[in-house]
């Protein structure tokens, strides 16, 4: 194992899994916190988003212990791109696990709109504490300022970053400094990593076509909401039963806590793969998309590439899916997005460049 990766939620561990397969790397993504993988790279998803701290520098501990990993070459802990979540208490149970090692933090992502300026991070140009990611109704955030999220004692190096040359600058400076073997950002910084890591390396994995595909919008941002509607105008995505691409209503929002909406959701998306046989499930919400993960017995997940930024594409092994699914003769792929990723128009170019047929 050369590379152990963390995320805390399923969205996040397929973004930096599809970074390193693109560039050829053999990568598995996995929740289980003992999988059994011969990759050059695991990640893990941790799902610590929305626990308190310290179950999350628990779970962390328990992930890393149980990878059969414990001394890889480097650890990435993949954050969020508009600092949700626990990212101080998780950086902190690895740095007790490997206190020689110095922990290099990149917040930046420039190719979605996350910046970096005297360690202030912007979305889009906007401090992130005065936008949407401000309301979240459950994460939501408090502060623009990264020293702040990660408190005066957490011995940390944060890099700015307003462009993707400064993210490929960072990852050459982690890459060449033999004791700095903890590095912590959004999946940006993994791809510049992937692009100059020394591993072995393959040929990439060519995006799969995909004719029919069930599509499942679990997330509450605004932006996913604006999404959808575009593709419907569009005609990206159809309600009608029986289109290509067909929208999923999820269930009622406010019926239950949100992991129980999620699950009630991922049951609806089950009994469609079933009934409709689709190519493909494009699911929005890294909540909705663990859930969706956990109804199909937590498989193994092989990470393709992204198919647009941000929009991972993954590929689930049919035989690993027989349990649930014993008609069904081929792969499923899973195409997934954070809620507040992408443009207005993210999921009509999702289809453009998968349905050769459209």
């Amino acid at each position: 194992m050369c590379i152990l990766a963390l995320a805390d939620d399923m969205t996040g561990a397929l973004e930096v899994g599809a970074k390193f397969s693109a560039g050829g790397i053999r990568t598995l993504v996995s929740a289980m916190a003992s999988p059994s993988s011969s990759a050059s790279v695991l990640v893990l998803d941790t799902e610590t988003r929305h626990a308190s701290p310290e179950l999350a520098s628990q779970e962390v501990r328990r992930f890393v212990l149980g990878s059969g990993a414990v001394n890889p070459r480097l650890i990435y802990k993949k954050t969020d791109s508009t600092l949700r979540g626990n990212i101080s208490a998780e950086l902190r149970a690895l740095r007790e696990l490997y206190p020689t090692w110095r922990i290099g933090y990149a917040p930046a992502y420039p190719e979605l709109g996350r910046t970096v300026k005297k360690g202030v991070l912007y979305v889009n140009g906007v401090p992130v504490a005065e936008t949407a990611y401000a309301r979240d109704p459950i994460d939501p955030v408090h502060t623009s300022s990264v020293p702040e999220i990660l408190g005066p004692s957490l011995a940390c190096t944060i890099f700015d970053g307003e462009a993707d040359r400064d993210l490929a600058e960072v990852a050459r400076t982690i890459l060449s400094d033999s004791g700095m073997r903890i590095a912590a950002g959004p999946a940006g910084l993994a791809g510049m990593i992937a692009e100059q890591i020394d591993l072995p390396r393959g040929s990439p994995a060519p995006m799969p076509a995909v004719r029919r595909c069930l599509v499942f919008n679990g997330s509450l941002h605004e932006q996913s909401a604006i999404q959808m509607q575009r593709a419907l105008g569009e005609g990206c995505i159809a309600l009608e039963y029986g289109s290509a691409w067909r929208i999923l209503k999820c269930d009622d929002q406010s019926r239950g806590t949100p992991a129980q909406v999620a699950n009630e959701n991922a049951k609806l998306l089950l009994e469609q793969i079933i009934a409709s046989e689709p190519d493909a499930v494009l699911v929005i919400g890294g909540d909705t998309t663990f859930a969706v993960v956990a109804a199909l017995g937590l498989p193994p997940l092989l990470p393709i590439g992204e198919v647009v930024p941000g929009v991972p594409v993954t590929r689930i092994e049919n035989q690993q899916l027989t349990p649930l699914l014993p008609r069904r003769r081929r792969d499923l792929l899973l195409i997934t997005k954070a809620g507040g990723f992408g443009g207005a128009d993210v999921l009509c170019r999702v289809r453009q460049r998968l349905d050769h047929d459209a």
